[in-house]
C-alpha cells in the first residue's frame, strides 16, 4: 500500500507540533514505515523539517530529541544497507552535504550528535572515492574552522566520524573474509 506525501507530512507535523497524544500516534505510524522502500527519503524530510522548525505545542524537548534520535536511527539503518544505492543520484548529493552541513553548524544532545557522526560515517562509506571525491577537503574545512573558531567539540565530531568509518569499513573487510573462508 502506497502512502501518499500528505499523509507522510501529516504524521512529521504531529511528531513535532502536536500534543503529546498526536507526537505518540505520528512516532507510531512513521515506525511502521521505517522499513519502506523509500524510508531514507521520508526519514530525511521528517529530520530536517524538525530541525528547520523546532517548535512544539508541548515544548516538551525531551520528547522531540527523542524523535529526532529515533528518526536518525532510521536513516542509519537506510543508509547501512544495500538500498542506498537505489536513491537517486541527485538525491543522495544533497543529504550528504546538507547532513554535514547541520552537524558542524548545530549543536544537538550527545546522543543524536553520535547519531549524525556514524550516519554522516556510513555516508563516507558508501560513497567514497568515487561519489564524494570532496569528503576530504569538506572535513578539512570543518576541521580548521574549528580550531580557529576554539569549538573543540567539533573535533570530537570528526575524530568520531572517522572512528566509525574505520570501524565500518573493519567490519566490512572482516565479514567480506568470513564469507570467503566459508565458501572455501
Amino acid at each position: 500500500m502506497e502512502i501518499s506525501n500528505e499523509l507522510l507530512i501529516s504524521a512529521a507535523h504531529s511528531m513535532f507540533h502536536g500534543d503529546a497524544a498526536q507526537q505518540h500516534e505520528g512516532a507510531a505510524f512513521f515506525l511502521t514505515r521505517q522499513n519502506s522502500s523509500d524510508a531514507l527519503i521520508t526519514a530525511t524530510e521528517i529530520l530536517f523539517q524538525s530541525l528547520l522548525s523546532p517548535q512544539s505545542v508541548t515544548q516538551d524537548q525531551s520528547l522531540i530529541n527523542y524523535l529526532r534520535y529515533l528518526i536518525c536511527c532510521v536513516i542509519h539503518s537506510a543508509s547501512s544497507s544495500e538500498s542506498w544505492f537505489k536513491y537517486d543520484r541527485t538525491f543522495l548529493d544533497k543529504i550528504k552535504n546538507d547532513f554535514l552541513t547541520i552537524q558542524f553548524t548545530s549543536s544537538f544532545p550527545k546522543n543524536i550528535s553520535e547519531k549524525l557522526d556514524q550516519i554522516i560515517a556510513n555516508f563516507a562509506l558508501n560513497e567514497l572515492p568515487e561519489q564524494w571525491p570532496d569528503f576530504f577537503p569538506i572535513i578539512s574545512k570543518f576541521l580548521e574552522s574549528s580550531i580557529e573558531s576554539k569549538e573543540y567539540s567539533r573535533l570530537l565530531n570528526i575524530f568520531r566520524i572517522f572512528y566509525f568509518f574505520l570501524n565500518f569499513l573493519l567490519f566490512k573487510s572482516v565479514l567480506q573474509g568470513l564469507v570467503r573462508w566459508l565458501r572455501g
